[in-house]
């Protein structure tokens, strides 16, 4: 077998290339020592030249990864390093930030802000402190603070709503008052009010808290035109009422003086009583209903019976209200009665006395009659001196009869007036009264006398003073 002299390569005798390498083969003779010798320390020399470079590739290899290493552990230490510096950035920034983003920090802030008078920074600042205590009654106080300073008094209202939420003291709801006030949230305060009566804080708000309204009549049926009165104890209160049943506000009517209830029907009284912050108090609601019912008739005094004259005829009248009455017998009325004014003579004879009233409201009452007789003793009697008389005015043409018919359709009637003492004459009076289709009047010109003694008529006049004097004798 031949050896490639390059690679080493056994190679088959008969070839001439290394199938290895392709080098020439070079065909010598099957054996030599000496070339077997320098073959052999030219293969010793070339395996210590092939360990040396083997070596040295090895050092040479020893001495990258070396530097490699150092390499490595360089940039290792300062990605370390990187990252030390990287975390600690970190972590100021982080530390920072919390801080920044803190309560504390921003409540503090806050209070620099609010300090330099910086009121809008202020509150930024306390906004984003309450994002991290939700629960902090201190910033909200702060900022209420600020609130007022800017103006803002309805933010300011919310806040401390929240503030007596979280802490219903005394002095936070005296506060949410006062802010109120400010606002004009008259609603609220009226709430607050309402809510807090008859505990502690109610009792502190009482300066704020209007009594009640009282009235001098209860709602109910009554049977007359009212006065209705109302009162406040507290000072510095408006009463406002309305009469139709709607609710009483500061645009309703004033109280200023008696309310008059004046027509028939139910009418709804509601007052409210407002004070100088604006508050109302308890609403006062009374129902009234007014109906009229005919008065009583008039007592009549004497009762009916036979009476000498001078009796006196008495009717009892309420206040308010006028009596009306007739002698003939007819039913009395406004239009054709005589009012009442003071007792009146018993008329001579047989009279049938009826009377009703009229009361302040126009109601009328049913008719009364009494039935007197009453009489004169006298020399020349009543009866006589009625007919004398009706016969004189007969042949004066004044009647065409005794029954006092006139011929114009007219009708005269004689009604006595009193008994009187006329110079030295006792006698009895009489006027004379016109009836034209049914209205009467007195004919005040025609007064006449008839002396009880012996029936003598007379014309008369009356004086200023009340007293009688004699024109002439008609007989």
């Amino acid at each position: 077998m031949l050896k490639c002299e390059k690679c080493g390569n056994e190679v088959d005798i008969g070839e001439i290339f290394c199938q290895y390498c392709g080098t020439p083969i070079q065909i010598v003779p099957e054996y030599n020592p000496l070339e077997d010798e320098i073959e052999t320390s030219f293969k010793e020399e070339k395996k210590k030249e092939e360990l040396q470079k083997q070596e040295e590739r090895k050092r040479i290899e020893i001495q990258k990864r070396h530097q490699r290493q150092k390499i490595q552990r360089i940039l290792i230490g300062v990605v370390c390093l990187c990252v030390v510096i990287l975390g600690f950035s970190i972590y100021r920034v982080y530390v920072q930030y919390q801080k920044v983003h803190s309560y504390s920090y921003q409540f503090q802030l806050g209070e620099e802000y609010l300090q330099k008078k910086e009121y809008g920074s202020a509150v930024k600042c306390y906004i984003q402190a309450l994002s991290y205590d939700r629960e902090s009654i201190e910033v909200r106080l702060s900022a209420i603070k600020a609130y007022k300073a800017l103006g803002d008094y309805n933010r300011a209202v919310e806040l401390l709503l929240e503030v007596v939420n979280l802490d219903p003291q005394v002095e936070y709801y005296q506060m949410l008052m006062e802010a109120c006030e400010l606002t004009g949230n008259i609603d609220l305060m009226n709430r607050i009010l309402k809510e807090n009566q008859g505990n502690a804080i109610g009792e502190a708000l009482s300066e704020y808290r209007v009594e009640k309204i009282t009235v001098n009549l209860p709602g109910g049926e009554y049977h007359d035109y009212l006065d209705i009165t109302l009162t406040s104890e507290q000072k510095g209160v408006t009463i406002y009422y309305t009469l139709d049943g709607s609710q009483p506000t500061k645009d309703s009517t004033p109280y200023t003086n008696v309310i008059r209830l004046d027509k028939v029907g139910t009418i709804t009284l509601r007052a409210v009583a407002i004070n100088e912050a604006q508050l109302a108090g308890e609403e006062l609601t009374q129902t009234y209903i007014i109906k009229l019912i005919a008065p009583d008739p008039p007592e009549i005094f004497p009762e009916s019976g036979k009476y000498e004259y001078s009796k006196k005829i008495e009717l009892s009248v309420k206040e308010g209200a006028t009596a009306y009455f007739t002698i003939d017998g007819t039913a009395p009325s406004k239009e054709n009665g005589y009012p009442y004014i003071e007792p009146i003579d018993m008329p001579i004879g047989n009279t049938i006395f009826s009377a009703m009233i009229i009361d302040k409201y126009g109601m009328t009452s049913s008719v009364v009659k009494n039935y007197y007789e009453c009489f004169i003793e006298r020399e020349f009697s009543y009866d006589a001196a009625v007919i004398k008389l009706k016969n004189y005015l007969v042949s004066i043409e004044m009647m065409t009869d005794l029954n006092g018919n006139r011929g114009n359709g007219e009708k005269i009637n004689v009604q006595f007036v009193s008994l009187s003492q006329i110079e030295d004459k006792e006698c009895y009076i009489f006027i004379l009264r016109r009836t034209v289709n049914g209205e009467s009047s007195v004919l005040s010109d025609k007064l006449y006398a008839v002396t009880t003694t012996q029936g003598d008529v007379y014309s008369i006049t009356k004086g200023l003073d009340g007293t009688y004097s004699f024109i002439e004798n008609t007989e």
